[in-house]
């Protein structure tokens, strides 16, 4: 909801030609108090906590922006609590659901990650670049919300448990060369564009039958890989997306 809107739409309501009656007046009250809970999701606050950046996902939810000055193993937390309460209308401590777009962009000394039960989505480039990363642990059902996620990880051997739902992202495992095994379930149908390039660790992936569609470069540079089409295996004409 658009706080300026809402405002001018009480403005307009309770200074109108009605502006006496109670019914002008309790439509004001309503709508200032629209504004004074929405207030912190329109000012996008951001927090700093050790080494992560919060930030609002929903009115209910943290989501994890960023980091700093982090190394080795990572654990995310479940929770955050704001630090602005109980100024701010929000409850003290909400759950983290979210890892947002290029929250640990380039973080090359991070070893390992650990993810928990309350997060239920990972965005595009989340992990990219992290180069010594070797394995991520999460709860099995979180979703795979963006391309290139863990694009140049080169030293990711496992993510246990993971889910793709229908398909697996673009760039999802790009440039991960030490990458051993993945299982692909049964629910994948669209395997994209250059998911698995430059895995050259791999030697063995099953596709199931409910695949249907495999992106261009899909396994282009799996040097170890006999068991996918060889049409598979040619890089595209177009720019890589997560340089892009």
């Amino acid at each position: 909801m658009d706080v300026r809107a809402c405002t001018f739409s009480c403005m307009q309501t309770g200074f109108g030609k009605h502006m006496k009656t109670r019914y002008s007046r309790l439509t004001i009250l309503a709508c200032l108090t629209v504004v004074l809970l929405l207030t912190p999701m329109a000012v996008k606050a951001q927090w700093t906590s050790g080494p992560l950046s919060y930030n609002y996902n929903t009115a209910y939810s943290f989501k994890i922006t960023g980091c700093s000055d982090i190394s080795g193993d990572v654990t995310i937390p479940p929770s955050f609590s704001n630090p602005n309460y109980p100024s701010d209308p929000f409850n003290p401590t909400l759950p983290v659901n979210l890892i947002f777009n290029s929250a640990f962009l380039n973080r090359t000394h991070v070893n390992s990650v650990t993810i928990p039960n309350s997060v239920g989505e990972i965005r595009g480039n989340a992990f990219q670049g992290c180069t010594a990363l070797r394995y991520v642990t999460m709860p099995y059902g979180v979703a795979m919300g963006g391309d290139c996620i863990f694009y140049g990880c080169s030293s990711l051997t496992n993510v246990s448990p993971i889910y793709f739902g229908s398909a697996i992202p673009i760039g999802m495992f790009l440039g991960c060369s030490s990458l051993v095994n993945i299982p692909i379930p049964n629910t994948v149908t669209t395997i994209g564009d250059n998911a698995f390039n430059g895995c050259s660790s791999l030697t063995n992936i099953v596709i199931p039958d409910s695949v249907t569609s495999i992106g261009l470069g899909a396994f282009s540079q799996c040097s170890g890989l006999a068991s996918v089409p060889a049409w598979t295996r040619i890089a595209p004409l177009r720019p890589l997306p997560c340089d892009n």
